[in-house]
Parts: structure tokens; sequence; C-alpha cells
């Protein structure tokens, strides 16, 4: 009798310990390859719709999807491997955006972001109005917000004969201006649907190495999924398991909100790497990899869930007091001691590089300068360097001085 009193003890008072799973969320995010002049870009849609029905996810985030027949195609080829009549979003502006939702269930809700910034003129990624999707989709265990990107691509090497990191590249602002902007339009949406769980993905033309990557990182709030679990398939001899190589990421989180559930990563694998038939052919559908990971969907009465704070949002909160510290900081940039770690100057870079980003100030290395102060510096440093130090008096009168009080 002892013994069950315990037990029922234990029962009342750690539900985490018997807390069920409510099901399995399972999403994908591929770039299709399908610029115009990709190989093979028409004989490869049909060839993707059906590996991807094989693959069986519920959330599809799809990039390079600029063409409507290749999408119909995809959909199609879904809804004739099995998978169910697909429900999709996808807001067409000139050639772009590429990027596509697809699902399962019901998308209750749609939004398309477009980069202020997006490369020259004369590029022609310019012209794929590269943006940021949303998609509220309607799961059986309630609403879950799904995002889906695709930035500017990488021009040039990522790594010198020697292996070493090249950082810079001529694209580099427009990336971490659209990272910016990425982060805000997660943070704002998800705040103001007040679904519990978010799914973020796409092509960040960016591996994990760069400040591209970390800055959304620090902004956003995210968790990556990379970083939680290893690809259970991942060797050596695939460029995209090699460190520092993998431009395609899955990040989540869990907060407080008003409806849904909460969301724990549990398996994770690489896809479509290897060469497949097309009609006579054997070859790769992409010139990406996919990446499909698959979720824990439990209940919010689980105390083992992780629900994270609003870094992002509280940085915007606290940017109205940032008046209160002006005199402190500029003391401090006139003594050239800007503190990387400070909170305050965090406040400021993210109000600086929101306004370049509005101004569609993308021809100078200032919003790099800011990222750093956002990410916290480099390992070990306290303060900004000098290099860097420049770009923040330049980013201090474009906020306070004569370029935009």
């Amino acid at each position: 009798m002892k013994k069950l009193l315990i037990i029922g003890i234990i029962f009342l008072v750690s539900p985490c310990l018997y807390a069920k799973e409510l099901g399995r969320l399972k999403v994908l995010t591929y770039n299709i390859d399908g610029v115009i002049g990709a190989q093979k870009r028409h004989e490869r849609a049909k060839k993707i719709g059906e590996e991807a029905a094989r693959l069986n996810p519920d959330i599809i985030g799809f990039q390079e999807a600029y063409d409507q027949s290749h999408r119909d195609m995809i959909m199609q080829a879904l809804e004739q491997s099995g998978w169910g009549k697909p429900f999709e979003y996808y807001d067409k502006n000139h050639y772009g955006p590429g990027v596509w939702i697809v699902s399962k269930y019901p998308v209750t809700k749609g939004r398309m972001g477009f980069y202020p910034v997006n490369g020259p003129v004369y590029d022609p990624d310019f012209f794929g109005s590269n943006g940021a999707g949303y998609a509220q989709v309607q799961t059986p265990w309630g609403p879950v917000d799904f995002f889906n990107t695709h930035l500017l691509a990488r021009y040039g090497a990522l790594y010198d004969k020697q292996g070493r990191l090249l950082e810079q590249d001529p694209t580099k602002t427009d990336r971490v201006l659209q990272v910016e902007y990425y982060s805000k339009f997660i943070q704002d949406l998800n705040r103001s649907s007040g679904s519990r769980s978010l799914v973020a993905m796409g092509d960040f033309n960016s591996p994990a190495v760069l400040i591209e990557y970390k800055l959304f990182q620090a902004l956003s709030g995210l968790e990556s999924v990379e970083e939680k679990l290893a690809l259970e398939n991942c060797e050596e001899t695939i460029r995209e398991c090699r460190p520092g190589s993998r431009l395609d990421h899955i990040f989540y989180q869990n907060y407080a909100g008003e409806t849904g559930f909460y969301l724990k990563p549990v398996r994770a694998e690489l896809v479509f790497y290897e060469k497949v038939k097309v009609g006579t052919k054997m070859m790769r559908l992409s010139d990406h990899n996919g990446i499909f990971t698959e979720f824990a969907v439990m209940s919010v009465e689980d105390l083992s869930a992780q629900v994270a704070e609003r870094e992002r949002a509280e940085i915007w909160l606290l940017s109205k007091d940032l008046e209160d510290k002006r005199d402190l900081l500029k003391d401090e940039l006139e003594r050239r001691q800007v503190k990387v770690s400070d909170r305050a100057w965090q406040i400021f870079a993210v109000k600086a590089m929101d306004k370049m980003n509005a101004r569609k100030f993308r021809k100078s290395e200032v919003p790099v300068a800011l990222a750093q102060v956002i990410i916290g510096g480099q390992a070990g440093e306290a303060l900004l360097s000098a290099d860097n130090l420049k770009q923040m008096e330049f980013a201090w009168s474009f906020v306070f001085g004569l370029y935009g009080a």
C-alpha cells in the first residue's frame, strides 16, 4: 500500500516522466535548382515530387521553385504518389521568389516578405526577388508556424587552397541584412500568431562557420537542428557533411504561446545526395542536398519541453531606452572602448542595421561590423577591433547624426 502511494505521488508531481508524444511532424528543406538554364530542370521536377513523396514529410520548404509548370508537376507527383492532395503557399513576384511551402495539412495563413537588399541590379539574383515565406499550418495537434527562405548566393571560394576560411565576398553585406530581416520577420509573425512552436528553414548560402549564420541565431533566438542532432547518414565523402560546408539549415523554437504544441527534434538526415535515374540518365536531382528532420510533437503539459524567451523581441523592447544611454555610448565610442558584449551596444547595432536595411544600404561593410557587435564579437574579444570601430563611427552618424536622426 505504501509503495502504491509513493508511485501515485510521483505520478502527480512529475508529469514529465509520463508525458506521451502526441505524434511526429516531419519536415524537409530542398533547393530544387530551378533557375533558367539549369540542366534538365523540366525532367527533374516530376522526379523531385516522386522522391519527396517517398520521404513522406508533412511540410516541405522548397527553394528555386520559380517555374509554375514545375510546381504543378511536383504537386501532381506528390498527390499521385499517395501523399494526399497538397496545400501550398506561394507569392509570385516578377521572376521570383522561388520560395514555396507545401503541406499535407491546411495552410490557414500565408505571407511573403521580399528582402529590401538583394544584390546589384545587374546580378541575376536581383530579379529572383529572394525573400522569406510564412505559412501557418493546421496540423492534427494544432497550428505550427512554418518559415522558408532563400538568401543571396555567395560568390567565390569559401576556403583557400590551404583550407583557410575566406570570410569576405561581394554579397556578404546583402546576406547580413537579409538575415536581419528574416529574423525580425519570424519573431514578429510568430508573436502575433500566438502559436507555441515554429520551424524556420531554407537555403542560407552560409555555412555555420560564417557570421551570417551566427547572426541569424543571435537575432532570431532559434535552435539549430544540426547542432542538436548529428545527421544520421553523413559521411566525409559527401561535401555537405564536411564541417563548415552545409548551406541549407533547419531551425526551430518553442515559446509560451496561446495555441498549438511544443517540438523536440528526434531525427535528422541528409537526403537527395545520390544520383537517380532521370529519363535515361543517372544524375543528381539538384546542386543542393536536402535536409529531412523529424520532430516529436509534445503536449503543453510536458514539463520536459524547452520553452525559450524572445531574445530578439527583447532587444526591440529595450531599444526605446537607448536614448538614456546615448551620452555614455558616445563617450565610449570617442574613447574607442566599444564593448562587443555590452547589451546597450547590441541594441544600438540592431537599430542601426534595421535603418540600413530600410535604406537599402548594401554598398558598405558597416552592417558586418554591426553584426560582430550583435553576436558578441569573436571568441575572447572584449573590445571592437580598430577596423570595425571606423564602421561603428559611421553607423553612429547614420543613426543619430547627418544620415538620419
